[in-house]
């Protein structure tokens, strides 16, 4: 039987050098050092140590103390950035206690995306977004999107004060409906997230970019999420914009009190992600290692030690343009070998191009070690190809 698998490069490949499809952050703040980045808009922000008004940061010895009343907070996670680079993901830890703040109190964490320079300079594609003109006071970039989060403080089940949390397209602002709601203080992990659409085929006027939101507590454990198909044209994203905190919008009181706020991050795909798409092949009549290898293998799921590695080859992977996106390195080939299976009993969420992800890990069965292509031959006979299976 013969297969070809198209594998995108967001996997991770072990044995000692890894191809990853990992992402880049240009933009991380945890407050370790100073609130560099965060901009006071009518609000405050301060550094303090873990444990101040009995919170532990989120990670490391402080955190920071956000004021949102007036106008709060900004950060440009460094700078605006208007080319689209394969998704933008902005990650905000918030420490949400229900004891805190009065009922329909309320903040807003808002997050954007600028505008592309097709956006910014096509006379048509202003008129139909007028917030892409950098003449209009939208700035050098505009923006093309602006969503979030809206937070109320309200009786969940109509019995216990929390904080209610939702989308905009849940109701923010007056979350009950579709959000969800927090009645245990910790904190909670706010994702906005602009990736390319599943159905996009490659043609710029009808591809598109999806905005999702999710929230996870402090065990990484996803607890909400509400997903937004084909928002804008592709053609029209740039790059992040801002994410904004603050205590304005359409609820009925603004939270006067402080925020506990850590990990400001910005994550786009790294050159590894963006660079190349791998297409497989099934191997046959492969030549046998001698010996067979015994490697340590040490990733997320496990360590593990003394793995066998099969001596036959069982795919080969090498690089592909997929859609005219070009190859950046055609030398980045894998040699994939079967390894003592190990079942890592996980299910994990994904995003990549195609679009978002659930499934469960079953048996580790490949371990792909990036390979040198010394020669290529020509197999065919008789002007057909030699398609015989191999033992």
């Amino acid at each position: 039987m013969k297969r070809s698998i198209l594998l995108a490069v967001f996997l991770t490949f072990t044995l000692g050098t890894a191809i990853s499809g990992q992402a880049d952050e240009p933009f991380s703040q945890g407050f370790e050092t100073d609130t560099s980045g965060w901009i006071d808009f009518g609000g405050t922000i301060t550094r303090v140590p873990s444990g101040t008004s009995g919170i532990p940061s989120s990670k490391g010895g402080f955190h920071a103390e956000a004021g949102v009343s007036g106008s709060g907070i900004f950060t440009r996670f460094g700078e605006y950035r208007g080319t689209w680079p394969g998704f933008v993901k902005q990650f905000l830890d918030v420490y949400i206690d229900p004891a805190k703040g009065n009922l329909d109190d309320g903040w807003w964490l808002d997050n954007a995306l600028t505008c592309s320079e097709f956006a910014r300079t096509d006379p048509a594609t202003l008129l139909a977004l007028p917030n892409c003109d950098p003449a209009g006071g939208s700035g050098p970039l505009g923006w093309l999107e602006a969503g979030g989060v809206g937070a109320k403080k309200i009786l969940c089940g109509g019995t216990t004060e929390g904080w209610a949390i939702a989308a905009d397209a849940d109701g923010a602002g007056n979350p009950s409906g579709g959000g969800v709601c927090i009645t245990a203080p910790g904190w909670y992990t706010i994702l906005s997230s602009w990736v390319e659409s599943s159905s996009n085929t490659g043609n710029p006027d009808t591809d598109t970019i999806d905005r999702n939101t999710f929230i996870f507590d402090s065990n990484g454990v996803q607890i909400y999420e509400n997903l937004n198909p084909k928002q804008h044209l592709l053609k029209n994203a740039g790059g992040n914009r801002y994410a904004w905190l603050n205590a304005g919008g359409s609820v009925p009181q603004r939270f006067a009190g402080l925020l506990a706020i850590d990990n400001s991050v910005l994550l786009v795909p790294s050159v590894a992600a963006s660079a190349d798409h791998l297409q497989c092949y099934d191997v046959k009549k492969s030549t046998k290692l001698d010996p067979k290898p015994i490697v340590n293998l040490d990733d997320q799921f496990a360590v593990r030690e003394n793995v066998q590695v099969k001596e036959k080859a069982e795919l080969y992977c090498t690089p592909v343009d997929k859609n005219g996106e070009g190859i950046g390195n055609p030398d980045n080939h894998l040699t994939c070998y079967k390894v003592e299976g190990y079942k890592p009993n996980r299910k994990i969420t994904i995003e990549n191009q195609f679009g978002q992800q659930s499934f469960e890990l079953k048996d580790s069965e490949l371990l792909c070690v990036p390979s040198l292509q010394t020669d290529v031959q020509d197999t065919k006979k008789g002007g057909h190809d030699d398609d015989d299976d191999d033992d």
